[in-house]
């Protein structure tokens, strides 16, 4: 199925202003007062919470649903971790999510569509935006569906940028494996967390039909390139077999599409 290329540069294809509505998945921060009635000294502050420990200060995912978060809402709902309640479960999660992000633009722009069986997991969703949509029957769906929106194009090149992922309390299990977990970093009694959310900035680029083998000595033009400014937001999951994957993607376009056609 190709679709003109008319439909990829029409107005509707962006989010209506304002469509997204606010969310209120801001995390709370609780700031205990100290009582005036007591005379005695405050006691020493306790030592920092180990790495290791499943009694590090709980972090909530944020919501993704069923509104995209704003890019006003990014900022407070993204807090700095502290070095002290860091493991290295978490930076593993980290490394991992990063990893499939990029697996995701080599699947998009390789249109090798059974690669993206490496970034979403079975039962996921996605809310693209129009024409598009969401998108509820599963990592199929997703399959079968964006082909059409892309191989009118001669080819795309996804570049990914700006990010933050946060790896959430959400589902976490308390670990009680054996020495050679321990040994890799997994402390026992360690809160191995099960989600994490991303949002990570793209810039892609889609080059019209007829620029196929064209390089440095024949040049094209910007009316032969159609430019996307936006963010995957995406909630992710450990799967059965350890890996993690998007079970959930919100696409939020940043701007216009730009080319001298749009």
């Amino acid at each position: 199925m190709h679709l003109p290329s008319f439909l990829l540069l029409a107005t509707s294809w962006l989010p209506a202003p304002g469509s997204a509505g606010a969310n209120q998945n801001v995390l709370a921060r609780t700031i205990e007062s100290p009582s005036s009635s007591s005379l005695s000294p405050p006691p020493p502050p306790p030592p920092p919470p180990s790495a290791n420990s499943s009694s590090s200060p709980s972090t909530s995912c944020p919501l993704l649903t069923p509104q995209p978060l704003t890019i006003a809402q990014l900022s407070s709902s993204f807090p700095p971790p502290r070095a002290a309640t860091t493991s290295a479960w978490d930076l593993a999660a980290v490394d991992a999510i990063k990893h499939a992000l990029t697996l995701y633009a080599f699947a998009i722009d390789g249109r090798d569509w059974d690669g993206l069986d490496h970034v979403f997991a079975p039962g996921a969703t996605a809310d693209y935006g129009a024409p598009i949509g969401v998108l509820t029957g599963g990592r199929d769906q997703i399959k079968q569906t964006l082909p059409p929106y892309l191989t009118v194009f001669a080819g795309t090149q996804h570049v990914l940028g700006t990010q933050v992922v946060s790896v959430c309390d959400d589902g976490g299990e308390e670990y009680d494996g054996g020495e050679e977990e321990e040994e890799e970093g997994r402390g026992r009694g360690e809160l191995l967390k099960r989600n994490a959310v991303s949002v990570t900035y793209f810039t892609a680029a889609h080059f019209k039909n007829g620029t196929e083998g064209k390089g440095l000595d024949e040049p094209v033009g910007m009316k032969d390139v159609m430019y996307a400014y936006g963010q995957y937001q995406d909630r992710w999951g450990v799967q059965e077999d350890g890996t993690w994957k998007i079970e959930h993607r919100n696409l939020v376009y940043m701007g216009p599409f730009v080319s001298e056609t749009s």
